[in-house]
């Protein structure tokens, strides 16, 4: 086998015959077909099921208090957050349910004095007529705002004082979104 010499990009060196070549292009071709389902995936609409960071759908399910214990969510409850649901073409809404007031341990009643509704509402899914203020993806914390400790481990829940009746502040991966409180207790859909 005669040797063949060909300059490298780090100096001169020896090569040998291409034995890994039926390798190196089934590799490429797995790595192509990859690439070609990303993009069908992508072009429909579907790729966010492969992609997607946790992002703010980490936020349904279990929540946690300063001290890192979680929230009860049975029969006593303090906080819940939840996806609107999909019969009443809600999908896209989240809901924040509150005690009231904030951090106390009440009976489980979704419906009540002693319960407050904030919504996520991204793509206005629920009427701006059910809800104190607009729902906004990048907001600003008032000034007078602090963080209510409790966490979902992804994002963080601020209030202001002055405003704990209309809204709010969802604190993740850098963004601030405000969520507006439902009017007069909340509203829901059977």
């Amino acid at each position: 086998m005669a040797t063949r010499w060909h300059v490298r990009s780090h100096g001169v060196g020896r090569s040998t015959p291409l034995r890994d070549a039926p390798i190196l292009i089934h590799t490429m071709r797995k790595v192509f077909v990859l690439g070609v389902v990303l993009a069908v995936l992508g072009a429909a609409g579907l790729l966010f099921v492969v992609l997607r960071p946790a992002g703010i759908g980490a936020a349904v399910g279990p929540w946690y208090d300063s001290s890192g214990a979680q929230l009860p969510q049975d029969r006593w409850f303090v906080m819940e957050v939840e996806r609107g649901p999909e019969h009443c073409q809600m999908q896209d809404a989240v809901f924040l349910y509150l005690s009231w007031p904030l951090g106390s341990v009440i009976h489980r009643n979704l419906a009540g004095p002693h319960v407050r509704m904030f919504v996520r509402n991204p793509t206005g899914s629920i009427q701006s007529s059910l809800l104190a203020t607009t729902f906004d993806p990048h907001a600003t914390i008032p000034l007078d705002a602090h963080d209510t400790g409790f966490h979902p481990n992804v994002c963080d829940l601020w209030v202001a004082d002055r405003q704990s009746s209309d809204a709010f502040w969802l604190v993740h991966s850098g963004t601030v979104e405000r969520w507006p409180a439902a009017k007069d207790g909340g509203f829901a859909c059977f």
